[in-house]
């Protein structure tokens, strides 16, 4: 994704603003000069601001304004006046950089992100006022354990996107929202990570966002659907065999000089009959049939053997009569045609060695993760099955302390479905344990297959323009 970043001093704070101008979402940093930046807040693409660090924020309020106020007071001030300052930063972000397409979308989708303007109408959007984060409320009476709290309906709309629906909803239960291996790793030095977020499979529907791309019927692609915010992400070191391809679906096609008349003749046709003139219509039909006649009344010897030949071909039902009559073939023009994209696949394969007893938990606690991250899950009424959720997949680079920077020499990869896993519990061929029962090591095999295809506009947008591209 792409991530532009300013420095932005609030309440004589220095912090720094980090904004995805691909999907709106935001974090903000408090600056700490040579130890690095510590996140103090974050907005997702559903505009509900989070304090991540709510110490951290109170401890530097209250030093550098002389101040000794409490967390839930420091709380309040931010949910005010802070929510609206680096709100109103995120939006001048926003409409200085994104794209015409993405500013669009942010300005006129469900949740509409404050202060972007739309560029059709140069209006800023019906909001209502910005949102903070609550603690969820306890599932209601009624809700299915197997699914969750019960969903509000929908009437069925298939253009409504978000997880909830008439159908019902996954549970999402993810108790750690961040699980990073090695776990002495966190602090983002010693290494480069892969970075794994969860997030919301969200349907295209039929026509809904059909603005994005100014007026046509093409549907958005999974970028642009509003996943919400990562509902947990895993770190794991990047492994050696780190590879990309690509690939564009080429076949032959054949066109043999008496259907190339026929097609010609019916284009025309067509065409004619596609101006709603009958005149125009009744014209191409008649001037079809004459094009055919005069090119047969006029045609060479091999035209005219061509043609005895094909034709007697296709009243009898055989193939092979032009050989065995003349000793040769139509020519049929084969040429090599473009089909069309294909959709990428990517495959990992991760060795994990617990070398204390809470590393042996976060790598269980992964496992487990993406098992139910790529399992479907069951309707309210156990008619229908949910898709699973899907994965934003990032090569992390943390040459700068962070655990938040695309790495600057390496792909990107589009929101991906996990396709395949598998798990070796005695990758050496030897079952073996802890005293507490984990195993001693575990490989991991994981294939992804990205849900859009790569297309060249792709390249000159967003993340696009990050590392080698896509």
């Amino acid at each position: 994704m792409a991530q532009i970043t300013n420095d932005l001093p609030w309440k004589k704070i220095p912090t720094k603003i980090l904004v995805n101008d691909e999907t709106g979402q935001a974090e903000v940093f408090a600056k700490e000069g040579i130890f690095g930046d510590t996140k103090i807040a974050e907005v997702g693409a559903n505009n509900e601001w989070t304090v991540t660090n709510i110490s951290a924020l109170t401890k530097k309020y209250n030093n550098l304004n002389g101040t000794k106020l409490t967390e839930a007071q420091v709380q309040d001030i931010f949910d005010v006046e802070g929510v609206k300052t680096f709100n109103n930063e995120r939006a001048a972000i926003i409409n200085a950089n994104s794209p015409f397409n993405t500013k669009v979308f942010l300005a006129t989708k469900q949740n509409p992100v404050p202060g972007v303007k739309d560029p059709n109408t140069n209006a800023l959007p019906t909001q209502t006022a910005p949102t903070v984060a609550t603690t969820q409320p306890e599932p209601v009476t009624g809700s299915n354990p197997q699914n969750g709290p019960a969903s509000t309906p929908t009437n069925g709309d298939p253009n409504t996107n978000g997880t909830n629906t008439d159908i019902g909803s996954r549970k999402n239960n993810y108790p750690d929202s961040l699980l990073v291996y090695p776990v002495k790793r966190k602090n983002a030095n010693g290494g480069d990570f892969i970075k794994f977020e969860i997030l919301n499979y969200q349907k295209s529907g039929l026509t809904n966002l059909s603005t994005i791309v100014n007026g046509s019927v093409a549907l958005p692609g999974m970028e642009y659907r509003d996943p919400g915010k990562p509902l947990a992400t895993i770190y794991l070191p990047i492994q050696s065999g780190i590879v990309e391809g690509m690939s564009v679906d080429w076949g032959g096609g054949e066109l043999n000089p008496i259907t190339a008349a026929f097609a010609s003749a019916a284009y025309s046709t067509i065409n004619a009959a596609g101006s709603a003139d009958l005149g125009k219509f009744f014209g191409g039909v008649a001037t079809g049939a004459e094009t055919i006649k005069d090119l047969f009344n006029n045609a060479s010897p091999e035209l005219r053997q061509l043609a005895i030949n094909y034709f007697t071909e296709q009243s009898v039902k055989t193939n092979g009569l032009l050989s065995r009559t003349l000793g040769g073939a139509i020519n049929n023009n084969l040429e090599l045609l473009f089909n069309g994209p294909m959709l990428r696949s990517f495959t990992f394969n991760f060795k994990l060695t617990p070398r204390e007893p809470n590393e042996a938990v976060v790598i269980k606690k992964m496992i487990r993760y993406f098992k139910k991250s790529m399992a479907p899950a069951l309707s309210t009424a156990q008619l229908f099955l949910l898709a699973p959720n899907v994965f934003k997949i990032s090569y992390v680079y943390t040459g700068k302390g962070n655990l938040n920077e695309d790495h600057p020499y390496l792909n990107r990869i589009k929101v991906a479905a996990l396709r395949d896993i598998s798990v070796n519990y005695t990758p050496d061929g030897n079952y073996m344990t802890y005293q507490d029962g984990s195993m001693t090591q575990y490989e991991l095999n994981l294939t992804f297959g990205e849900i859009d295809p790569i297309y060249e506009n792709d390249y000159e947008l967003n993340e696009g323009k990050i590392g080698t591209g896509w």
